[in-house]
């Protein structure tokens, strides 16, 4: 799925990979959604990379540029990201399971 592209000198972005909004609009809730497919290991996340010469706009280049940078840094970082959450979980659960054990 792309999730950020630079279409007719614009910084865009996209939650589903096929409709694309100007990234100086995005929402919380759309950069959630976005880590969310980033972190799945069923994903395949792609994304343009950042040209400061293709995109006109300066507040587009300023977003775009951060939201790249932490977005491919997660990517990058997606397998360790994922086991650091799993054993989190893992060691919460056996403590869960030992406090019930103990009833």
């Amino acid at each position: 799925m792309q999730c950020l592209k630079i279409n007719d000198s614009k910084g865009q972005f996209s939650v589903d990979g096929t409709s694309f909004k100007p990234v100086d609009e995005m929402k919380k809730e759309d950069i959630l959604s976005i880590i969310d497919t980033i972190l799945d290991p069923n994903q395949e996340v792609e994304m343009d990379e950042y040209d400061a010469n293709l995109i006109l706009n300066p507040a587009q280049k300023i977003i775009y540029d951060g939201l790249y940078t932490k977005f491919i840094e997660l990517q990058n970082n997606k397998a360790q990201f994922n086991s650091e959450i799993n054993e989190l979980y893992d060691d919460e659960l056996e403590s869960y399971k030992q406090e019930g054990s103990e009833e």
